[in-house]
């Protein structure tokens, strides 16, 4: 692959980084190789600054914060404001505003994490099952054992284990019931912000 064009290699990398080539016929000596590592390993957003982060800190705190108490968070005008967030919804960073319900007040007391391994071809028709499961609050893909690993709640006990008959055709399954969360979701900080204890104080 010696002596390609700077155009090949860009189409060459495109198709590596769509998986769409065998990244083992890519020679390690080709300048090809090191762009797709450069590519595979950049950074998908350029690093955000201070204000971009004081900004991401409010919103997780109340998503439904007015401009001017965002503004007075960042230091900026609320124009200014308003066009980083804009900024930071079309880069995807931002992806949406929600709301957080109490599972157990809305008659969701019972919680479990549970683990299934599927194998081909069951993995897609186990997703679409999923998919169309209101129990499932969230789906990981994860590597280990299991084939997924999902959080699930219920009504009661006999309602999950009536959950877990529903996916146990596709595998095996392990639950794991949730007595309680010491730690909730937290929020998203900036990367080494543990290391400014001034910035830490601010998230709390």
């Amino acid at each position: 692959m010696s002596g390609l064009s700077g155009k090949q290699a860009q189409i060459i990398l495109f198709k590596l980084h769509a998986r769409t080539v065998d990244p083992s016929r890519v020679m390690r000596d080709d300048r090809t190789y090191f762009w797709h590592l450069a590519l595979m390993t950049r950074t998908p957003n350029p690093p955000l600054d201070d204000i971009a982060w004081r900004l991401l800190d409010a919103l997780q705190i109340d998503a439904r914060a007015p401009l001017k108490t965002l503004a007075k968070a960042t230091g900026l005008s609320v124009a200014a404001t308003a066009e980083r967030l804009k900024r930071l919804q079309d880069a995807g960073i931002v992806r949406r505003f929600a709301v957080e319900l109490d599972a157990t007040k809305v008659g969701y007391p019972v919680k479990a994490i549970i683990g299934i391994t599927a194998i081909q071809p069951g993995k897609k028709p186990l997703l679409e099952r999923l998919m169309r499961a209101p129990e499932v609050i969230e789906c990981h893909h994860v590597a280990g054992a299991d084939s997924y690993v999902m959080t699930v709640m219920a009504t009661d006990l006999a309602d999950l284990e009536r959950f877990v008959g529903t996916i146990n055709p596709y595998g095996e399954t392990r639950t794991s019931i949730i007595f309680s969360t010491p730690i909730e979701r937290r929020s998203v900080v900036e990367p080494g912000l543990l290391k400014r204890p001034s910035r830490v104080a601010s998230t709390k």
